[in-house]
This record gives C-alpha cells, structure tokens and sequence, in this order.
C-alpha cells in the first residue's frame, strides 16, 4: 500500500508539473496510460456568411486530417472558443457557447442588443464552425465576425 501511495504521489506530481511546463504551441501531444490526445490551437481569420432567408449564419468549413476515423469512432472531440487570447484575461468557454452582446452603432447613432452563439459539428477529417446572432431587431449580416481563436481537443485510444 505505500509503494501504491508513492506511486499515485509521483503521477500527480508528473502531470501537474507537464501541465505548468506547457507553452502555447499550434499542436501538442499527450500521452496517457491507455489514451491520447492531441490539443491544436486554429486561429479563424474569415467566415462564410449562408444569406439563407430567415436563417442567416456564419460557417467555416476546415479540413482536419487529425480528426481520423479511430478519434471519430472511438474518442471526443472538444472545442473551445478562447477569449482575449494571450491577454492576462484569457478565458476559454466550451462550445457551443452562447453570449449576449450590445453594440453601438456609429451611423444610427443607437445601442444594438443581440445573442451570438458559435458551435460546431463533424464528422471523419473535417470540422464545421457556425457562429449564428439573434438580431433583435437589427441587421446582423452587418455584424461580420472578428478574428477568432479556437482550441480543438481530441481525446482517444491508443
């Protein structure tokens, strides 16, 4: 039972020092008993906006060969969308995530209120984002999506 204790110490120990140690990289590789997982960061800089009448989105289609059929059928896949990247306020919210958001517009000279929701499907070697606004009485495809950052987490078996 002590060599078990010293054991389990010196994996916490292990990991939680791996865990300070990292450094934000564009991919990064983590091995477990068992399981693997990959981290990639993904910076999207343009999105396709659908002008489908009464469901207007933005999408960005990528391909993503780490997405394999093993990760697909036997692992997860996770995205973060992350705030104020790099800043000491840095966040990362799980998708979908949802925020509401007030924007003032310099031409009409009033405050705008509306939702922005980003989530995300895929399937074997590609990822989907959508990121969809609740206008609330305003012309969102006036509202073109910003930079974003992304984090992609894909979690399998060995």
């Amino acid at each position: 039972m002590k060599n078990f204790r010293k054991f389990l110490f010196l994996g916490i120990a292990m990991v939680s020092m791996a865990m300070v140690s990292c450094t934000k990289t564009e991919t990064r590789i983590v091995e477990e008993v068992g399981m693997q997982t990959k981290i990639i960061d993904w910076d999207v800089f343009a999105w396709d906006y659908s002008g489908k009448d009464n469901n207007n989105y933005y999408t960005v289609y990528k391909e993503f060969p780490q997405l394999t059929s093993q990760v697909y059928k036997d692992g997860e896949v996770h995205i973060y969308r992350v705030y104020d990247y790099g800043m000491q306020s840095e966040v990362q919210a799980p998708l979908p995530a949802v925020h509401h958001v007030e924007y003032y517009d310099d031409v009409q000279g009033n405050w705008n209120f509306y939702t922005e929701t980003t989530d995300y499907d895929f399937g074997v070697g590609f990822i989907n984002l959508y990121y969809t606004l609740s206008d609330f009485g305003y012309e969102v495809e006036n509202i073109v999506p910003s930079q974003m950052r992304f984090r992609v987490v894909l979690t399998w078996p060995n």
